[in-house]
């Protein structure tokens, strides 16, 4: 919930609902804005990451997960 700056170092912890195996992935905060769906709630801000590296194994399953939440109204 807390805003980071663009530039910030993160890993990136979570699993991929295509498998059960929890994935970290370092990189840094490009871009903050406030998140209008909720702004008093746990995601005040919504955030964009660029990852530093991607095991190649990684790359389809977060293409599907993408996919997956592009569909999403």
């Amino acid at each position: 919930s807390a805003e980071l700056a663009p530039g910030t170092e993160v890993t990136c912890s979570f699993v991929v609902p295509s498998s059960s195996q929890q994935q970290q992935i370092k990189g840094h905060v490009v871009r903050v804005e406030k998140n209008a769906d909720d702004p008093d709630g746990m995601w005040p801000y919504r955030i964009a990451l660029s990852f530093d590296e991607v095991e190649d194994d990684l790359v389809p399953l977060l293409e599907q997960a993408a996919a997956r939440i592009s569909t999403i109204p």
